[in-house]
């Protein structure tokens, strides 16, 4: 399936932000797991996207500990996938883009954050 510029570049997005030591990369089980969060806050239909539903440890996403999106294994998780959900969820809400723009780079500063700790209390 061909995906648009934007869904590529939204994914891209989504998925890393910086470079170098600086540079924050999320997998893409972590992604799926964000858009699936994203899904049951907009009380959308997991069937009508034709998405598979995961039951994260608890729908308010302060509440997860960042080991458990770390640890969550999916092996049906691929980019190709990411991006045919990443399309099917814009074209129900074009501004599902931002939401989930916006909730992958506060999951990225999350664990950005968690680094700067562990080295902070290695010093």
């Amino acid at each position: 399936m061909s995906h648009s510029v934007f869904i590529k570049n939204l994914y891209t997005k989504c998925r890393i932000h910086g470079a170098g030591e600086a540079q924050v990369a999320i997998s893409d089980n972590e992604i799926y797991t964000l858009i699936v969060l994203a899904i049951y806050d907009l009380n959308w239909s997991f069937d009508e996207l034709g998405i598979e539903q995961i039951i994260p440890p608890a729908l308010n996403y302060y509440e997860i500990n960042l080991d458990w999106f770390e640890n969550l294994e999916n092996a049906n998780v691929t980019p190709e996938k990411i991006l045919s959900i990443l399309t099917a969820c814009f074209n129900k809400d074009q501004d599902f883009a931002l939401f989930i723009e916006n909730l992958s780079a506060l999951h990225r500063r999350r664990i950005k954050f968690k680094r700067i700790d562990v080295i902070g209390n290695k010093i």
